[in-house]
């Protein structure tokens, strides 16, 4: 129970299924953060290959690095996001988890695709 300007309210107690799912939006946050980070790292890679092939790098990297902050960066906060409004049991929480979800959902199934295609 928490006095706010002279009012009681009480606060919701998250239910052991917010926490269970909490927890599995954290895991999925984490791994959005891992693969951005190994995005990062695969174009740093890149673009040194490309200087020590060519003397110089023009765009080598690039299309990763605006892969990894659009698709990876976004699912990361929103992830972690959803976690915590599970973990707390605000009010939007579950609209935001079915948000986070939809979102990782696109990017599987856009990267799946762009794999398939390529």
């Amino acid at each position: 129970m928490v006095l706010l300007g002279g009012m009681e309210i009480q606060r919701q107690r998250a239910s052991n299924r917010d926490h269970r799912v909490a927890v599995i939006d954290a895991a999925v946050a984490l791994l959005f953060l891992a693969a951005l980070a190994w995005a990062y790292f695969a174009m740093a890679r890149a673009a040194e290959a490309a200087v020590r092939t060519y003397g110089y790098n023009v765009d080598s990297g690039a299309i990763g690095w605006w892969a990894a902050m659009n698709y990876f960066l976004p699912g990361a906060i929103i992830f972690a996001l959803a976690s915590l409004a599970l973990a707390l049991a605000l009010r939007g929480r579950w609209l935001l988890h079915w948000l986070a979800s939809a979102w990782g959902l696109y990017v599987v199934a856009l990267f799946t695709w762009i794999i398939w295609n390529s």
